[in-house]
């Protein structure tokens, strides 16, 4: 099988794209005034268009007892509408923008089975899988990426940039010399940081198990669901780490003489610090502010979605 389709649409609402006033009553010396919006309105805002086209097959095996179902599908995204943030100074916050090329490549596979089939007892399995690789060909003209969002304490941004994929988390990480050392400021002691990208906001693989068991009037429904391949921050792990409420902080609290750190220094010559204790507070106070790679994890989970009984009254 094979289908084509583009379509239109739009996520703004009408009063996005045409600049509105609020009156506020006693905005000045009790005289109404009006508000401007916080948002840049764009007057040539156009509507996105999707076009897609995918390709697949189904296959059934065994008297309809094994099924195969693949599809390759590719969605391109022209002129998305997206709302960065932009810097107060211009007197908005923010603003929508039409953001040039998206692409969207994947495959979806469904397994089905009945392992067993008799007449007071069956078994039915199926099993869905699916990744998406997103990529962001080109944004507006003059711009390589924009941002989306950032965390509480701006550790992180979520950013779409040229060649990366939809949602990318950047952020601060450890800097390592080529041989994996961690680098040191030699005058402070602190590491070393470099912004990087940390992963991707939105899981690109997604999986589920489903089992249908039924036993005469008695049936059993369990499903599975799983993502895999994303990150994110947690910004109270921040404070946890800053505060030595983390593991990773237990390090020189019971050693007389501190906490030994080691490395190279910004020439690559090795280096050496001892953080005495009663100066813990502050190492890891700055460890926790600084590098916002340690406070974002893998998003990867396999839960239990649904669980159902079921029983037919005769």
């Amino acid at each position: 099988r094979g289908n084509w389709a583009q379509v239109g649409s739009s996520t703004v609402n009408p009063g996005d794209v045409i600049r509105t006033y609020e009156i506020r009553t006693g905005g000045f010396n009790g005289i109404p005034v009006q508000d401007a919006p916080s948002d840049l309105i764009d007057l040539t805002l156009q509507p996105l268009t999707v076009t897609t086209s995918e390709g697949g097959f189904e296959m059934q095996f065994f008297n309809n007892r094994l099924g195969l179902d693949a599809t390759y599908y590719s969605r391109v995204t022209t002129n998305d509408i997206l709302r960065p943030n932009i810097s107060s100074t211009s007197g908005f916050t923010s603003g929508f923008i039409n953001a040039g090329k998206i692409t969207n490549k994947g495959v979806e596979v469904l397994l089905t089975g009945t392992p067993i089939s008799k007449d007071n007892f069956s078994w039915n399995v199926s099993y869905n899988f699916a990744y998406n690789q997103s990529t962001i060909v080109e944004l507006a003209p003059g711009l390589d990426f924009v941002e989306v969002g950032t965390s509480i304490s701006n550790a992180v941004r979520i950013i779409n940039a040229v060649g990366l994929p939809y949602g990318t988390v950047r952020g601060w990480k450890l800097l390592k010399d080529e041989q994996g050392r961690q680098v040191y400021n030699s005058a402070s002691g602190y590491e070393q940081r470099v912004e990087g990208d940390l992963g991707v906001a939105n899981p690109p693989y997604t999986m589920g198990l489903s089992n249908q068991f039924r036993y005469k009037d008695f049936s059993l429904g369990v499903l599975l669901d799983a993502k895999f391949g994303a990150v994110a921050f947690n910004n109270l792990w921040t404070y946890a780490m800053r505060f030595g409420l983390t593991k990773n902080t237990l390090p020189g609290r019971d050693n007389p003489e501190g906490l030994t750190v080691s490395g190279v220094d910004e020439n690559g010559n090795p280096f050496t610090k001892t953080w005495p204790q009663d100066q813990l507070d502050t190492y890891y106070n700055n460890l926790g502010v600084m590098y916002s790679e340690l406070q974002t994890f893998d998003t990867d989970f396999v839960k239990l979605r649904e669980l159902v009984f079921n029983y037919n009254i005769p």
